[in-house]
């Protein structure tokens, strides 16, 4: 299957190329990082933790770490910039927000050094550990609904206000 993941906007914004640049740095390293891990018969683990626990602190550090209102900490997160970096599509109300990514920098970074898809796949579940920390129950539902693996052009990332179930809902990280 092919992955489309090509940038299309802001090409000639330095700012925008300088960030995307850092960013897939970013994915090379982790990639390198995980692929050193897995020579050494190590699990990928560790990387999942790290990252959770970055997703974590940068929650710690929003105006209200604690809101549950969607559209307040989108708004914080999905500045101008990022918006721009990720070429996102934003719409958000305080019960629910759709972010479409049109482009990866981080899978651009992946992909320099592989194309295996289980290998990118990992990676990119690693990398979504900081949005399950960001987005993590009680205070809201996180899903992924389409996807540049599943051959879409693009990752939809859904972040719902969670509503308990019933007693019997214990899904924890």
């Amino acid at each position: 299957m092919e992955i489309k993941n090509t940038a299309k906007k802001y090409l000639d914004d330095p700012a925008v190329v300088t960030a995307r640049n850092c960013i897939i740095a970013r994915g090379e390293y982790l990639y390198q990082l995980v692929n050193e891990a897995k020579k050494k018969g190590l699990s990928s683990e560790f990387a999942h933790c790290a990252i959770y626990n970055w997703g974590d602190s940068i929650r710690r550090r929003l105006k209200d770490p604690e809101t549950t209102n969607v559209k307040e900490i989108i708004d914080q997160l999905f500045t101008e910039m990022e918006c721009k970096i990720w070429e996102d599509e934003v719409t958000a109300t305080e019960e629910e927000a759709r972010v479409e990514f049109h482009y990866c920098p981080l899978l651009e970074g992946w992909l320099r050094n592989t194309d295996d898809p289980q290998m990118l796949q990992e990676l990119c579940d690693i990398a979504m550990e900081c949005d399950v920390a960001l987005f993590d129950k009680p205070r809201f539902d996180y899903s992924i609904e389409e996807s540049f693996f599943s051959g879409a052009d693009h990752c939809t990332m859904v972040i719902r206000k969670h509503k308990p179930e019933t007693e019997g809902d214990t899904d924890a990280h």
